[in-house]
């Protein structure tokens, strides 16, 4: 996708720029204009770069389609005068063909990005001169050449710059080009006006960053003691009447292998309530957030299956970049495992690991229930997993690390009469820990966001006071407010629960993440024996649970597919057949002829031109595998016959390793059908060479195992038949 991306990109430019000088010259006045004339160009790149880029099963089934259809529209053409019919079309021929010997000139250019850039001046370059010859190119063929370009200037840039982490230069053209693209594309299609420019965007842009830098003026002068202050991070947990949004950027985010939607970055938690704020915990290092990571590891390892633990949790990379360079705050996910300073950076930047919960999962909810017992084999198990070598995250001081949360987060919160009351019939039913949490947090989700929701009572002075003043009385404010209720709630019904400040952001998978001091929050964490601190949002209108499909709900798809894939007609209507009582033809005399040779004929031809050039490709393959030595054809079987698995749905994810692909199969598929996979793992990974014998045993592999997965879809086919027997019959029984 990348490759093909980045093709079109340099050759897309090349086309529209042509296309839209010759276009004016070669078309008729009465010719489509505005975006509709540039269909042809940008079918013609796709057919081509399909070309390039498809296996030859897509190019073979692409030229028959496109054999069959340029047959039907020469032979939907006047039988008596088809070639003075095509003669209608061809201006259009000549911007197709035109189109078409462009293309093949970006390709030549695109394998040699000095000469392309040197090509790019050039056409840039002779603008000025073709407006002095007294022709003036149009405002599409100006911006494609300025495109094409900036392009080139940005992939001689990147070519040339010392890159770490991914350092594939056509990614990071792909993942810049957007912004150009999006801009120029803009620019072309604005109107173009016959007075002078006013030049009120820059107007408009010098207003916006004067209001800007009032903004951020009156943030870094802020007392802190008013009723008013600015959304942001601080070291300190308090209530502010009214808040204000605060657009300034305080990290920068990057990952390579995930995203996610709901990101919760915590700076500082917070223990005990004072009435009118928290004071700050001691967690500054991050040696709390490794000691949680590591708990959870634990039990998830202790209590999922092997090879599923990716129903629970995944690991995601992260690095941060702090904007504020007197800023000093760790700013983690939760379950982050490693911290990694970036030396060069001079402490502004550092990179984690952390692991991504699946809190839709039911898995999820048994393993905070279970409350594994984590002994000293467990513990160096995890760390042996995840990679940690740190005496400051030893068992002796987990053992501390579980009682200073005892002493700490254990502390009796008194409630009123009323809260206690409101609390009991709250929790109800409410059988688990996670099930009070859930309750709590839902009711709280009830109330009414409100960034002004005005100063707290002078009589608020615990947690009493303040939980009836907020759940009774005021019923609204914003996220402080909601996870110190929270906080409160749980603790009073014996939960071990914290206040958390930081950020909550959305994590791209592609390109930087901003993350503003808008986005500052608070929120709150429930210790869980056992398995470690799990979130809460308490607050109005704020984050979701994420979470993704287990193996159990993967097959279940897989399963019904299969069902689905077996009967094609199931859930159709059955008023079909009523249709047609009521549709009477208005014209009964009126006869149609339908030229059966027009649509037979290209079909036809479609069709000989595909059964051809399969068994030319057949050959080829046949061929090309004679010509490779022992080992390549060992490896070229085993990937044949992985594929032969996508027949019975079982298709190997990009996450997923050749031991684990067969761990899933095994049980389903016999087990001398994989037997393949071990010879293919260690060709892949232990360097093993494969000899004449293995290749004899694999290429003898073929007839069974095909007749095998035949086996198992006739046993689905078969499968679904009788549940959709059954279905049918407790239907009628009902």
């Amino acid at each position: 996708m990348i490759s093909a991306a980045y093709d079109l990109l340099f050759v897309l430019p090349l086309i529209l720029a042509a296309y839209s000088s010759a276009y004016p010259f070669i078309m008729q006045q009465d010719a489509p204009q505005g975006l509709l004339k540039y269909l042809m160009p940008l079918l013609i790149c796709a057919v081509c770069l399909s070309f390039k880029h498809l296996k030859n099963k897509g190019r073979i089934i692409l030229s028959a389609v496109l054999l069959t259809g340029g047959l039907t529209f020469f032979l939907s053409l006047p039988a008596d005068g088809r070639l003075e019919g095509l003669l209608e079309y061809s201006s259009g021929i000549k911007l197709a063909l035109l189109c078409l010997i462009i293309w093949p000139a970006g390709e030549l250019l695109n394998r040699n990005c000095k000469l392309r850039a040197a090509v790019s001046f050039i056409l840039f370059a002779a603008l000025p001169v073709t407006m002095i010859a007294g022709y003036t190119a149009g405002k599409m063929c100006t911006c494609m050449l300025l495109i094409y370009l900036l392009l080139n200037l940005t992939d001689l840039y990147q070519l040339y710059s010392v890159k770490e982490g991914d350092t594939e230069g056509k990614k990071h053209l792909v993942f810049v080009s957007p912004f150009i693209l999006a801009a120029f594309l803009l620019i072309s299609f604005i109107p173009v006006s016959e007075k002078p420019y006013d030049w009120a965007v820059v107007k408009r842009i010098g207003a916006i960053v004067r209001d800007a830098v009032l903004d951020v003026a009156d943030a870094l002068f802020e007392s802190g003691d008013g009723e008013e202050a600015f959304i942001g991070f601080s070291g300190k947990a308090g209530f502010k009447g009214k808040i204000k949004n605060n657009d300034s950027v305080s990290l920068i985010l990057n990952t390579m292998n995930g995203s996610d939607q709901a990101l919760y970055i915590a700076g500082r938690t917070f223990d005990r309530f004072t009435g009118t704020g928290w004071e700050e915990g001691s967690d500054t290092d991050g040696v709390e957030r490794r000691m949680d990571a590591v708990e959870t590891v634990c039990a998830v390892m202790e209590d999922t299956e092997e090879g599923k633990t990716t129903d629970v949790m995944m690991k995601i990379s992260l690095y941060v970049k702090r904007k504020d360079k007197h800023q000093k705050t760790l700013f983690l996910p939760a379950k982050t495992f490693v911290i990694k300073e970036d030396e060069e950076s001079r402490g502004r930047s550092y990179a984690t690991g952390y692991y991504k919960l699946n809190r839709r999962s039911g898995i999820f909810e048994e393993l905070l229930d279970r409350k594994t017992d984590i002994d000293n084999a467990a513990w160096n198990e995890a760390l042996k997993e995840l990679g940690i070598k740190d005496e400051k995250l030893s068992y002796e001081n987990y053992l501390a690390y579980r009682q200073d949360i005892e002493n700490r987060y254990m502390a009796d919160i008194t409630v009123s009469d009323k809260m206690r009351e409101y609390l009991d019939g709250l929790l109800d039913g409410a059988e688990s820990d996670y099930g009070k949490c859930c309750r709590i947090e839902e009711a709280l989700r009830e109330g009414k966001y409100n960034s002004e929701p005005g100063e707290l009572p002078e009589n608020i002075s615990d947690a009493a006071s303040y939980l009836d003043w907020f759940i009774f009385e005021k019923k609204e404010g914003y996220c402080s407010h909601y996870a110190t209720a929270f906080v409160l709630m749980a603790r009073s019904c014996g939960l071990r629960a914290r206040y958390v400040q930081g950020f909550l952001t959305k994590l791209n998978s592609i390109g930087d993440s901003e993350v503003r001091s808008g986005q500052a929050h608070a929120w709150a964490e429930v210790y869980f024996e056992g398995t470690g601190w799990i979130s809460f949002e308490a607050t109005p209108g704020y984050g979701s649970r994420q979470g993704w499909k287990t193996y159990a709900e993967l097959e279940e798809e897989r399963a019904a597919a299969e069902r689905k894939y077996a009967d094609p007609h199931q859930g159709e209507g059955e008023d079909a057949a009523d249709d047609g009582e009521d549709i009477e033809s208005e014209e009964e005399n009126k006869v149609t002829v339908i030229h059966w040779e027009r649509i037979l004929i290209p079909v036809w031809a479609g069709v000989v031109l595909a059964a051809i050039l399969f068994a030319g490709d057949a050959l080829y393959k046949r061929k090309k595998y004679e010509t490779m030595d022992e080992n390549e054809k060992c490896l070229y079987l085993c990937r044949q016959y992985i594929s032969y698995f996508r027949r019975v749905g079982c298709v190997r994810e990009e996450y997923e390793t050749v031991g684990e692909f067969r761990n899933r199969l095994s049980g389903f598929i016999d087990d001398e059908f994989l037997d393949f996979l071990g010879l293919y793992e260690r060709l892949l990974y232990a360097g093993e060479k494969a000899g004449e014998d293995s290749r004899k045993e694999l290429e003898a592999l073929r007839k069974p195992l095909k007749a095998h997965i035949k086996l198992k879809r006739k046993e689905l086919r078969e499968g679904q038949e009788k549940e959709n027997s059954r279905e049918v019959e407790d239907t009628l029984d009902f």
